[in-house]
């Protein structure tokens, strides 16, 4: 496993079809890398490491066709190193078992261990949240409209839904745009329909 860490350069987003990240709550990259069992450590720019995740998740590497064989380890971000790279698929026939077990031993460290991934051509998105050495969650998802999977009892199955039913509703959210109107609401004031049908006033007398 080679372990691709930055080292110089700025910070910068990361932009590519299939992205699968674990995440942690300290700036202990080297307790990281040992904690998942990395070796093999290679310093990189921030530029560098884009251009490898990118590589790897459309499976254009001669020597890592399925981008496993290496991972990219970001120094400290807002107090989180970020490990990213499809070796942390949480979803995958061949990696989910070990990602989830890796995250629990981590979290048992750190307190929490965050893993996602989102792939940007309609095919799904996943999470598993590990805390204090405990699964939390762990969820699959497919294209829009597709199916969910939930790996863990019936808490982390109430909260896929959850999810589910949150991403669902996004659609149809729009902005508050009666702030003014607070006020009245909390001097009493009732409203039918959206229209002011007695004022705090009346409420009072």
């Amino acid at each position: 496993m080679v372990v691709r860490i930055a080292r110089n350069g700025r910070p910068r987003p990361l932009s590519t079809c299939w992205l699968y990240r674990i995440a942690v709550p300290t700036g202990e990259q080297a307790g990281v890398i040992a904690d998942l069992g990395l070796t093999r450590p290679i310093p990189v720019t921030f530029a560098e490491a884009e251009a490898v995740i990118d590589e790897d998740g459309h499976g254009e590497a001669e020597d890592d066709p399925d981008g496993l064989a290496q991972v990219y380890v970001s120094p400290e971000i807002e107090g989180w190193t970020l490990v990213i790279g499809p070796w942390c698929d949480p979803c995958s026939s061949d990696r989910s078992d070990e990602v989830l077990r890796l995250c629990i031993g981590v979290s048992s460290r750190y307190g929490v261990a965050q893993v996602y991934y989102f792939g940007t051509q309609n095919d799904g998105s996943a999470w598993l949240i590990a805390e204090h050495g405990g699964a939390m969650l762990r969820t699959c998802g497919s294209a829009p409209g597709g199916t969910w999977r939930a790996y863990l009892p019936e808490r982390a199955a109430g909260l896929a839904m959850v999810f589910k039913l949150v991403e669902a509703a996004q659609a149809r959210w729009r902005a508050v745009n009666g702030a003014h109107l607070v006020p009245l609401v909390r001097a009493g004031a009732r409203f039918e329909r959206g229209r002011l049908v007695e004022h705090p006033e009346a409420v009072a007398a």
